[in-house]
């Protein structure tokens, strides 16, 4: 189980055993008389990864924009989220919900990448860059 979860590792298997079972997160959480929140996203997991993968960790992956526009439109135009995120072997749904949130926002523009270095690094280079412009035409 992660570091920052907020349900013990006896906790967890306990309520995916009740998963299993049928139960929902709710009834789940009063069962094991745990935070009803802190059920959720260990049911999200649990629904797109299935049992056995809940405990271990998630490979995570780097998805092309191009995936992520195409999922956040199935996703708007009535898709089930964690069909979707089955499909693309995601660790949770969520991350479906957050894409389609963010192309609802911004559009396509919500996925492109981001301009590089934006440190102190950046702004050096940008620097010498007008610097040596200013050089070359003059």
């Amino acid at each position: 189980m992660r570091k920052d979860c907020l349900i013990t590792d006896e906790q967890a298997k306990a309520a995916i055993e009740l998963f299993d079972q049928g139960h929902g997160y709710a009834s789940t959480a009063t069962i094991l008389n745990v935070h009803k929140p802190s059920l959720k996203p260990l049911h999200d997991r649990w629904l797109v990864r299935g049992t056995i993968s809940v405990m271990e960790p998630h490979q995570r992956r780097r998805i092309p924009a191009e995936t992520k526009i195409a999922t956040a439109k199935r996703y708007l135009d009535g898709e089930h989220k964690v069909v979707l995120a089955k499909e693309l072997g995601l660790a949770s749904s969520r991350t479906v919900v957050d894409w389609a949130k963010k192309y609802r926002d911004k559009g396509e523009d919500a996925f492109a990448t981001p301009p590089p270095a934006k440190g102190k690094t950046g702004l050096l280079k940008v620097w010498l860059t007008s610097r040596l412009d200013k050089f070359q035409e003059g």
